[in-house]
């Protein structure tokens, strides 16, 4: 008796005869997708694993492009502040805190291309939500890759800042989002994981596919307890829906 026939025996005895002979009955076809399942295993899932990677890494260099550092000066242009921002649109739109530009007579846009630009208008300035909308001279800008929603983000999801923090351009930090909307007197912001430091307030906060979902404000350094003076801290931003209805009654979409 052959091999074959045995393991046909060993298995009708193991099975419904039903199972049975549902599995005899379409035997080729089942060996062909299970042959097609372990080519994907193999060899598919690689490849799109890969692209997904390589895609997630165009996406993080594409927004680099479109985040500023942005110098604030007085009207003697005597420098009062340095920040972050990011361009929504490509004719020099660009998001970031009111608190970064407070006061500032001038401001100056860099990029990490070496490009520069300064303001033009400020279009919108709220101090209670801590945003301002600023215009540039420029006629081309890089821009982010689009508005994300703030308000369908998950605690545990991925999210990645880009800013200038302490004056190092172009930077990125990943974490995950700890509270999508934690209160703080009278406000709500995003709190996550992923690294911010002085200079960071006014990037951008990123889901995982590219879109900008948080204007990065603040970090509370642990104080009291029994982490007082470790290094972590709590990181905050602006949902970037408040900033969605603002720029669309403005007759800017956040789209290239």
């Amino acid at each position: 008796m052959s091999a074959f026939s045995n393991a046909t025996r060993f298995l009708k005895s193991l099975i419904p005869e039903s199972l049975f002979h549902f599995v005899h009955h379409y035997f080729n076809e089942i060996s062909v997708a299970l042959i097609l399942a372990i080519v994907a295993a193999i060899i598919i899932d690689p490849i799109l694993a890969d692209h997904e990677k390589r895609r997630k890494t165009e996406l993080l260099q594409n927004n680099l492009k479109a985040v500023a550092t942005l110098e604030a000066f007085d009207d003697r242009r005597t420098m009062i502040g340095q920040g972050s921002g990011f361009f929504v649109t490509s004719r020099g739109v660009l998001v970031t805190n009111y608190h970064v530009i407070k006061n500032a007579a001038d401001v100056v846009a860099h990029l990490s291309s070496g490009a520069f630009y300064r303001l033009k208008t400020v279009r919108y300035i709220d101090e209670q939500t801590d945003i301002a909308i600023l215009q540039f001279d420029a006629v081309e800008t890089p821009s982010i890759g689009g508005l994300g929603n703030s308000d369908r983000i998950k605690v545990g999801e991925t999210v990645y800042t880009l800013g200038t923090p302490d004056g190092l351009e172009a930077s990125f930090s990943a974490g995950v989002v700890s509270n999508s909307s934690r209160r703080i007197g009278d406000q709500y912001f995003i709190q996550f994981t992923a690294p911010i430091s002085p200079g960071s307030s006014g990037g951008g906060l990123f889901d995982d596919n590219g879109k900008v979902i948080g204007v990065t404000a603040a970090f509370k350094s642990i104080s009291t307890g029994e982490q007082k003076g470790m290094d972590q801290n709590l990181n905050l931003a602006v949902p970037i829906n408040n900033v969605k209805a603002t720029l669309a009654a403005r007759g800017v979409s956040g789209r290239r």
